[in-house]
């Protein structure tokens, strides 16, 4: 037998939910999203790491020495929230408008830990991760985040 989606769907076909764009992050948190988008997409099909397309996002977004560094810093951010977890981590199709102008539940999480971390609010950042990594350890998570932010500030992601 087979139920219904009982998530609501808009015209699209995409599930409603959360605005990316009501959800106060700036550019650098915005574009991180994003590539990290594609590594999760890449990752459930099973693709490399640096799978060319999420390599070539970056590099057009952020030029190739800072694309290939913020790559790396947000592939370790990503498996060091992955190796947290038990659950399966939801996130929005990348590759669909409708989609990628919505936010998860768990992404929201991820991208205000580094939220936090960039604007120096360890504490706020630790409740998130604490929640993202099902109260497992977050330290590793933490320092991850902190990897990210000391790749992204010089260029800004931009």
């Amino acid at each position: 037998m087979t139920h219904t989606d009982p998530r609501q769907r808009d015209a699209q076909g995409c599930r409603k939910g959360k605005l990316l764009s009501d959800c106060g992050f700036d550019e650098v948190e915005r574009r991180a999203l994003t590539l990290m988008r594609h590594l999760f997409a890449g990752m459930a099909q099973n693709r490399p790491p640096g799978a060319p397309e999420a390599v070539m996002l970056a590099r057009t977004l952020l030029g190739p020495a800072k694309g290939d560094q913020a790559m790396a810093a947000l592939l370790g951010f990503v498996q060091t929230m992955s190796l947290s977890r038990s659950e399966p981590f939801r996130y929005a199709n990348p590759f669909c408008s409708g989609c990628a102008a919505r936010i998860t539940a768990d992404e929201e999480r991820l991208v205000r830990v580094l939220h936090h971390v960039r604007r120096g609010q360890e504490g706020r950042a630790m409740i998130h991760a604490l929640m993202l990594c099902e109260a497992r350890p977050i330290g590793p998570l933490i320092e991850a985040a902190h990897d990210v932010h000391r790749a992204a500030e010089p260029a800004r992601f931009a």
